[in-house]
């Protein structure tokens, strides 16, 4: 069974397509077969307001499975947390992973 992650970007002027994607194609390598990483796009990503991401997280959030795990880069990451602590997740989430860029290296 494959395990989903869901990855919650930074924020800032078109992280996603600049080096987001690069965090999350190199978790995804590095987890290996078995885990398929989830990298939606967020909104207003280079002014992350806390309405408009918590709306996105929670979509994302609905669609985990028991099991799955969250992982949340920067700003995405404190959010994501808020989030969690506001609402936690109806499916028993098997990790949750907050760190910073300077944290991960590819």
């Amino acid at each position: 069974m494959t395990r989903r992650v869901l990855f919650i970007q930074g924020g800032g002027k078109n992280v996603h397509d600049q080096w987001g994607d690069k965090l999350a194609g190199s978790l995804e390598r590095e987890l290996g077969d078995g885990y398929s990483v989830l990298y939606p796009r967020i909104p207003d990503e280079a002014d992350p307001g806390y309405a408009a991401w918590k709306a996105a997280i929670l979509e994302q959030l609905d669609s985990l499975d028991d099991g799955d795990a969250v992982v949340g880069h920067s700003v995405g990451g404190t959010i994501l947390l808020h989030v969690l602590t506001e609402q936690p997740p109806m499916p028993k989430l098997g990790g949750m992973f907050v760190f910073r860029r300077s944290a991960f290296r590819w």
